[in-house]
């Protein structure tokens, strides 16, 4: 449920966020989890300063939103860090204690100081003193802030600027990497093929390093990761999942071989329920037109742009599950 922060630590943050010049907002699963996108994207451009959002927080704000600057801890995205060590304060808001403790580890805390919120008041302070702590839910936290900060400090607007386009320019170069053949130059290919309606769920390491960045949100909260056990398998039954509870949204599962082998027979599930979802493979090649086709679903091998731009438009109109194999795919 909600809750509000108090008056006393409200303004203390606030003042705290104030004085900064280089603040760095840091969200989480939390913010998924209580519905918190629309306050924090507030919070952001109130103050302004930019998003990073850690992995399974993925999606708590659009990928145009002039605030987001990426994912922390992804290996592509340096700017995360460079930002991270520029940084004169970092604020939580909506990120679970363990999420917290890795944030906390990036940053060299006797130099950055470090608003902290939580839904449980027990746990501020948990990882040593921070400069102000907040108690509440991180929608309440979120529009609490909000009101309270006075200006927009010029200092504040330049370093958001500054770290978004460091994000830009970043993510130019992850686009230039994707040429060519293999998972990158798919990946790039379905982004450009999704709707900003549509819902990905990613599931594997080189859907996930790709499908993050090259299959930006379009919206808040249409990004899938398990964050759990941190295996892989999920995908394609929480492909399915999503689908059961947004019946007229286009889902798709972006999974890695190895990880759609996990749980293929689902897709004997997805037949016998008619739910159709849209499954993109990348990775090892294995025969999955064939696997498809076996278990009475569409299967399709786009091995370039054009097919698999056709492949994704006759899937969406489809009301069986496809499974498109991008494992031989060129740009």
């Amino acid at each position: 449920g909600s809750f509000l922060p108090d008056a006393a630590s409200v303004s203390e943050a606030a003042a705290v966020i104030e004085r900064a010049e280089k603040p760095v907002v840091a969200a989480g699963l939390s913010v998924l989890r209580e519905g918190a996108w629309a306050s924090l994207a507030a919070l952001a451009e109130s103050i302004p300063a930019p998003v990073a959002l850690t992995p399974a927080g993925l999606s708590s704000l659009e990928g145009e939103n002039p605030g987001y600057i990426g994912i922390m801890g992804h290996t592509a995205l340096g700017n995360i860090k460079e930002a991270l060590d520029q940084a004169d304060l970092v604020m939580m808001v909506g990120t679970t204690l363990g999420e917290q403790e890795k944030i906390l580890d990036m940053v060299d805390r006797s130099r950055v100081k470090v608003v902290q919120t939580s839904p449980e008041p027990e746990l501020l302070g948990a990882l040593g003193p921070v400069e102000a702590a907040l108690a509440g839910d991180a929608a309440s936290v979120a529009r609490a802030l909000e009101g309270s900060i006075k200006e927009r400090s010029p200092q504040r607007v330049k370093w958001a600027e500054s770290c978004r386009s460091s994000f830009e320019s970043t993510l130019e170069s992850v686009k230039k990497d994707a040429k060519g053949k293999g998972p990158g130059a798919a990946v790039n290919t379905l982004g450009e093929a999704v709707g900003p309606e549509d819902l990905i769920v990613l599931d594997g390491r080189e859907s996930y390093y790709w499908g993050s960045l090259l299959c930006p949100a379009g919206m808040s909260n249409s990004r899938f990761v398990s964050h759990g056990l941190k295996g892989i398998g999920y995908g394609l039954p929480m492909a399915m999942g999503v689908k059961l509870a947004r019946p007229r949204d286009r889902v798709f599962a972006l999974c890695d071989t190895d990880a759609l082998l996990h749980h293929i027979q689902e897709l004997e599930t997805a037949k016998r329920e008619g739910i159709a979802v849209i499954v993109g493979v990348v990775g090892e090649h294995y025969g999955w037109k064939q696997v498809a086709e076996g278990f009475g679903l569409n299967g399709v091998k786009a091995g370039g742009p054009a097919e698999l731009m056709a492949a994704v438009e006759q899937a969406g109109r489809s009301e069986t599950t496809t499974l498109i194999d991008l494992t031989e795919f060129e740009a």
